[in-house]
């Protein structure tokens, strides 16, 4: 069990850390800061910050479809 714990473990930082690299390149420094606001936000259950930063993705998001 330890060790599925540790793979499970190493897999998702793996995950996290190709996701902030994707929205690094791809968005900037800006996206990595919201995307940080909105996982600080929800790890310490403080509202304004995951609004904001959900809200700096949307409208990063938004602007590439117009």
């Amino acid at each position: 069990m330890n060790e599925f714990a540790a793979f499970v473990t190493a897999f998702v930082t793996a995950f996290v850390f190709t996701v902030q690299q994707i929205i690094l390149w791809r968005y900037g420094v800006l996206g990595l800061l919201a995307l940080l606001l909105f996982a600080i936000g929800v790890k310490a259950r403080n509202q304004t910050c995951s609004t904001i930063g959900a809200l700096l993705l949307v409208l990063m998001l938004s602007r590439q479809a117009l």
